[in-house]
């Protein structure tokens, strides 16, 4: 038997968030990345979406970011919530008559920063899209893995390191044509990065790396090795086991955007690697979250070893002349949710 399907009511709306993320764990480039909650400020961005009476129309508003474009097709979060989840429903929705769409966004998560800002922002419209169906068409599912799918094609550059843990919530994993969520405890974090250092977009992040860096690096048994042993011990809550393996290896990636400038003037391989043994000394896993400028160190309960990772950063940061800007937050098991 067909959904049954409501009649067009512009006063029903549906609300969704979505957290921020760290991606390109060391070892994980565009595979691994960790959902993360702001404990100061709010480390999600939230979508409102409600159908309206005027036929064809498709308006986008921003509330704090006026950076975040308002035409559809260049925004995340309406890209991902009409064609990743509206047009997919056409057909059974169009029952309801000539409608429009009316989207509002408020992005919190800085951008750019390495946080993941866009795939939160897809997620969330996403999210906020199945709810809005199931207004209408009471028995509307969608499952995960086509979530996922429907929320990649708002955030244009298919980062399914960004949108996966955005989506599901954990540490999430692209093992082939696999994506796998496992949970991590939720330990405090520190992401840092030198006062008034921007980095560029991903999308020239991307481009320091030739495709056949790429392959390389998909292709690497050690680096896949290295990645599957963080994921071991992120699951198995192994703080200290999981701050040696990233404080010893060293990541091409990170390696050629250090190279070329891409996150701020002596942020060298040599700068990266001593600061990650400075923690690892503490027992604090560290990476350089997404492609930057944040670097974000896994504190782990304590209020003095929070105290203690800005003691690092501080004496680190003024070796090179900057005074670091923090940012508290923990890692989180909560994906895509009602707002």
């Amino acid at each position: 038997m067909p959904a049954r399907v409501a009649i067009l009511q512009e006063e029903l709306f549906s609300t969704a968030v979505a957290n921020a993320t760290s991606a390109n764990i060391k070892a994980g480039f565009d595979r691994l990345g960790v959902t993360l909650e702001g404990l100061e400020i709010p480390l999600h961005n939230q979508v409102m979406i409600r159908l309206s009476g005027i036929a064809g129309d498709v308006s986008v508003k921003e509330l704090r970011d006026p950076k975040v474009p308002t035409a559809w097709n260049d925004n995340y979060a309406a890209r991902a919530a009409i064609t990743g989840v509206l047009d997919r429903v056409k057909t059974t929705f169009d029952a309801v008559g000539d409608y429009g769409v009316q989207i509002v966004t408020e992005t919190n998560i800085p951008n750019p920063a390495g946080m993941g800002s866009s795939g939160a922002s897809a997620a969330a419209g996403m999210k906020a899209a199945i709810y809005l169906v199931r207004n209408y068409v009471s028995d509307f599912e969608l499952p995960l893995r086509q979530q996922i799918e429907a929320a990649v094609k708002g955030e244009t550059a298919h980062h399914y390191d960004n949108v996966g843990p955005a989506v599901l919530g954990g540490l999430v994993e692209k093992k082939g044509d696999a994506i796998i969520k496992h949970r991590v405890p939720e330990w405090p974090a520190l992401l840092a990065k030198p006062a008034n250092v921007m980095k560029g977009s991903t999308v020239q992040g991307r481009n320091i790396l030739s495709e056949d860096d790429k392959a390389a690096y998909e292709n690497d048994r050690r680096i896949t090795g290295v990645k599957d042993a963080v994921v071991r011990q992120f699951v198995r809550g192994d703080l200290r086991g999981l701050a040696s393996t990233l404080a010893c290896f060293e990541d091409p990636v990170e390696r050629k955007r250090s190279e070329a400038d891409f996150y701020g003037a002596g942020i060298t391989p040599r700068f990266l690697g001593n600061l990650y043994k400075s923690l690892m000394t503490l027992g604090m896993p560290a990476w350089m979250s997404g492609a930057g400028p944040y670097t974000l160190a896994v504190v782990g309960p304590g209020m003095e070893r929070m105290d203690a990772a800005k003691r690092v950063f501080e004496r680190a940061y003024a070796g090179l002349g900057y005074t670091p800007h923090f940012i508290h937050a923990k890692l989180s098991n909560q994906g895509a949710r009602r707002a």
